[in-house]
């Protein structure tokens, strides 16, 4: 329990992901500097996670934590087809 509470409380005081492991092309339309990270955290996490690199998610992932990284992560439009595919062939 209070490594949770450790962990957020650094999340709070870090207002900013690490910049430096994100590419500008990922968020072409604004300035990286200019973004509210905690207010516009579903439209970063679904960005990131449809067009980002796996270093790109890993950073997100690690700024936001699992459960908000999952909540707002956009699946691929194949993820269904290819779990039920894996799904079918284990039958």
């Amino acid at each position: 329990m209070q490594i949770h509470y450790e962990i957020k409380k650094i999340q709070e005081s870090s207002n900013t992901p690490d910049l430096s492991k994100l590419s500008p092309a990922l968020f072409w339309d604004t300035d990286l500097k200019k973004i509210n990270w905690l207010k516009n955290k579903r439209a970063v996490i679904e960005r990131v996670s449809t067009y980002g690199t796996e270093i790109e998610k890993q950073t997100i992932l690690k700024f936001y934590g699992k459960e908000e990284f999952e909540k707002y992560s956009v699946r691929p439009a194949n993820a269904y087809r290819i779990s039920y595919l894996q799904t079918e062939e284990n039958k």
